[in-house]
């Protein structure tokens, strides 16, 4: 079934649902999760309510098995969530990706350097990007401009779901933020494309 399975959707029923925050029984396994790392034709994964341990160290190593996968749905109810460096593992891993729903830790920023910019780009198909995290950063505007310009360079088609997902107003605030410069960049990149 492994080299068959296109779309797969793992979720808790409503009257579990609340167990599922406090309960470390509710939370799938590394070992479960890596053996998703086989399934080369999934196009859509879908998991709701579950935790994953170990997601970020995990995610990197299974996206390597998804060439076709188109969206990857995790929970963005659970901590700690996945650092950037990990979303560049996956747009490169992921190519047809095109919906992404993921928590994201921000307490450590990975380094981006001037020199790196054109180097390190991608023209991923992203375009529908829907995070979470649970505590905002300390890095402050300087933070929020390389979360931004960080997303740009992976995810140049990027649209962001500002639905509230968090219980934190300053991460909401953030993400606001971070979404408002990735979509000046975008403008500045059409601005350009279109001089004479």
């Amino acid at each position: 079934w492994a080299d068959s399975l296109q779309d797969l959707t793992l979720s808790l029923d409503d009257q579990h649902s609340s167990l599922a925050a406090s309960d470390h029984v509710f939370a799938l396994p590394e070992s479960f999760f890596l053996s998703f790392e086989r399934l080369h034709f999934l196009e859509l994964l879908d998991i709701e309510k579950w935790s994953i341990n170990n997601l970020s160290s995990s995610l990197p190593r299974v996206a390597k098995g998804w060439p076709k996968i188109r969206a990857l749905h995790l929970p963005l109810e659970h901590r700690p969530g996945i650092g950037l460096d990990v979303l560049r593992a996956i747009a490169d891993s992921c190519a047809e990706l095109r919906s992404l729903k993921v928590g994201v830790d921000l307490s450590s920023l990975p380094p981006l350097f001037e020199e790196c910019g054109a180097s390190f780009a991608l023209r991923h198909g992203l375009n529908m990007l829907s995070v979470n995290s649970f505590c905002g950063i300390s890095h402050g505007k300087k933070g929020i401009l390389l979360i931004a310009r960080y997303l740009n360079i992976l995810f140049p088609y990027l649209k962001m779901d500002l639905a509230p997902t968090t219980n934190f107003k300053e991460t909401a605030e953030l993400w606001k933020e971070v979404y408002e410069l990735v979509q000046a960049f975008q403008l500045v990149r059409e601005d350009e494309r279109n001089r004479d």
